[in-house]
C-alpha cells in the first residue's frame, strides 16, 4: 500500500496526536534554552546545553518520528486487542521516558543519566520490535524502508549513548575512545537524515510505488544507511578512512533523494495551507 486510507489514519490518530503534543512540549524546552543561550541573555552551564541537545535529537524529533512510524506501519487490519493497544501504550511511555531523560540531563551528572537513557532505549527498542512485527502486514515503499533503517540506526546510537553515559558516570571501566563520537554520528549522520527523508517522501509522493519498483529509492537508502554505520564503526575503531567514507555516501544519497522528490517539490501549491509545502520546505535543509 503506497499510502494509508483515511479510515486507517483515524485508527492511529489518538497515538499520533498524543506523540505530537508531547513533542511540541519538549520542543518548547529545546527552543527556550537555545534562544536564551544564542542571544546571550542567559549564561547556561553544561547541563543545560546537554539538555538542549538531547531534548532535540532524542526528544521532540524522536517523538515525531514515532508518530510518523505508527501511522506509516499501521495496516488497519489488526484484530487482537494487544495489537491495537501497543502503539497507544508506547506513545504514552515514550513521552514519559523523554521527559525523565531530559530532566536527568538538566538536574544530574551521575548515574541518573544512563538510567534515563536505558529507559529511553527500552522504548526505542520496543517501537523497533513493533515495526518489525508489522512488516508482514504492509506493502513496503521507500518511506517504509527509510523508517526501518532510521530506527535501526537509532537503536545503535542509543546503545552507544547508554554506554557512554555509564562510562562518564564511573559505572563502566572503559570504552573505545570514539564511543561518544559514534553515538553522535549515528544519531545525526544516520538516524535523523534517514527519518527526515522517509517522512518527506511519504507526504510528497503519496502515490509511490512499492519499494521493489523503486530502484533509485532502494539505492538511496542502501547508500545512506551503510554510510551511518561506517561512521559508527570508524569512530569505534578510530579509522579515518571509514569516517571520511561516510561523507561521499551521504552526498550521493542526498543527490538521489533530490532527483526523486524534485518534481513533487516543484509542483507544490505554495499558497494553499493544505498542500505539502512544509514537507517541500524540508527538502532543501537536507
Amino acid at each position: 500500500m503506497s499510502s494509508q486510507p483515511a479510515s486507517m489514519a483515524r485508527q492511529v490518530l489518538p497515538e499520533v496526536r498524543t506523540l505530537l503534543q508531547g513533542a511540541m512540549a519538549i520542543f518548547v524546552v529545546t527552543t527556550v534554552i537555545g534562544i536564551l543561550n544564542g542571544t546571550d541573555l542567559v549564561e547556561f552551564g553544561r547541563n543545560a546545553l546537554l539538555t538542549h541537545l538531547h531534548s532535540g535529537t532524542l526528544g521532540w524529533i524522536t517523538l515525531g518520528v514515532f508518530a510518523a512510524v505508527f501511522q506509516l506501519f499501521h495496516s488497519g487490519s489488526e484484530s487482537q486487542a494487544a495489537s491495537r493497544t501497543a502503539p497507544r501504550v508506547l506513545a504514552a511511555v515514550a513521552i514519559v521516558a523523554v521527559a525523565l531523560y531530559v530532566t536527568a540531563f538538566y538536574t544530574t551528572v551521575g548515574i541518573w543519566r544512563p538510567l534515563g537513557g536505558t529507559f529511553m532505549f527500552a522504548v526505542i527498542l520496543a517501537v523497533f520490535i513493533w515495526v518489525l512485527r508489522q512488516s508482514n502486514r504492509v506493502t513496503y515503499t521507500i518511506p517504509h524502508l527509510a523508517a526501518l533503517a532510521a530506527l535501526f540506526t537509532l537503536v545503535v546510537g542509543a546503545i552507544m549513548g547508554v554506554l557512554a553515559g555509564l562510562l562518564l558516570a564511573g559505572s563502566l571501566p572503559s570504552l573505545p575512545g570514539g564511543a561518544i563520537l559514534a553515538h553522535g554520528g549515528a544519531m545525526v549522520g544516520g538516524y535523523v537524515i534517514l527519518a527526515g527523508m522517509g517522512i518527506a517522501e511519504w507526504k510528497l509522493r503519496p502515490e509511490a510505488k512499492p519499494a521493489r519498483q523503486e530502484r533509485l529509492g532502494i539505492l538511496q537508502v542502501a547508500i545512506i544507511f551503510p554510510g551511518g554505520m561506517l561512521f559508527v564503526i570508524g569512530a569505534l575503531l578510530d579509522t579515518e578512512q571509514l569516517l571520511t567514507l561516510n561523507v561521499p555516501l551521504l552526498v550521493i544519497g542526498v543527490i538521489l533523494f533530490l532527483i526523486r522528490v524534485g518534481r513533487p517539490v516543484l509542483r507544490q501549491r505554495w499558497a494553499e495551507p493544505a498542500s505539502g509545502r512544509l514537507y517541500a520546505i524540508s527538502v532543501p535543509f537536507l
